[in-house]
């Protein structure tokens, strides 16, 4: 018996992989199947072989290479905005600080729901770089900390587990 509301996920780079053998599999048939049967024609004195072999040749490179390319950036773009709004769901609850210490750019994040904050680990900063949770910048770790005493936050001085950022009522779309 299947339990309700699990389905197995499909690597997607499987599935676009399978589908364009099968898509080149039918193209090439076809194609041949074009070029016989024009080929069968010239033995008849219909058409000229030569003339056939000059115009599918080149036809079925650029078939393909427009159908992959083409299609394939399109997929992948698709698949860039459906992980991203992921990511914003997943961490919309979770605000990052940062501040700069001499060279450095130190980074904390907070969970809102629990009201617990931690330094940031490395996973986290590259998800505050590359935009999906916008830092809230402070002069220093005093306005910082200032900042989580108002919200009555308490602050930890260690890196979260995953289980201490995660929010258990987020509802993923893929």
């Amino acid at each position: 018996m299947q339990r309700l509301g699990r389905r197995k996920r499909k690597d997607p780079h499987l599935v676009r992989l399978w589908k364009f053998i099968v898509s080149l599999s039918l193209a090439i048939f076809a194609e041949f199947a074009i070029f016989f049967s024009l080929l069968a024609a010239g033995q008849l004195g219909l058409l000229d072989v030569r003339t056939i072999v000059s115009v599918v040749v080149p036809e079925v490179g650029i078939g393909v290479f427009l159908y992959y390319f083409l299609g394939e950036s399109r997929r992948g773009r698709l698949d860039e905005l459906v992980n991203l709004m992921d990511a914003y769901a997943k961490f919309l609850h979770l605000k990052v600080f940062t501040y700069k210490w001499w060279i450095f750019d130190l980074y904390y994040v907070e969970n809102t729901i629990t009201r617990q904050a931690y330094k940031a680990s490395a996973f986290i900063e590259k998800i505050a770089d590359e935009g999906i949770i916008e830092p809230i910048i402070c002069k220093n770790e005093k306005e910082m900390k200032r900042i989580l005493r108002e919200s009555k936050t308490r602050f930890n001085e260690r890196e979260p587990s995953l289980s201490e950022l995660s929010n258990p009522n987020t509802k993923l779309i893929s």
